[in-house]
């Protein structure tokens, strides 16, 4: 069964969950453990990226128009570490949350 993409294998162990070991799923457990962990610190460089170069000096974020700060911006909108204020087009503005 390891050799199943993993969400195939999700899969057949929500059908029949006797068909994984104990281990199977321990070692799955920790896919996706070491998954979200560096999910999670791509999400932090990306938060990095932003609030250096998107930083204006009235303490918000802008896009200035630029594709590569505005869907960047937007993807942490969607994980909640900014919130859009003003949004045109390419055009974003947003603030941190605390």
């Amino acid at each position: 069964m390891s050799k199943l993409p993993w969400m195939e294998r999700l899969n057949v162990i929500a059908i029949n969950p006797d068909c994984a070991t104990r281990d199977e799923i321990a070692k799955m457990a920790a896919e996706l453990t070491d998954k979200i962990k560096k999910e999670e610190t791509l999400l932090e460089m990306v938060f990095d990226l932003v609030t250096r170069f998107c930083n204006t000096k009235d303490g918000y974020l802008d896009s200035c128009a630029e594709t590569t700060c505005a869907e960047p911006m937007r993807l942490l909108a969607e994980y909640g570490k900014i919130t859009i204020t003003h949004e045109l087009g390419r055009r974003v503005i947003a603030r941190v949350n605390k």
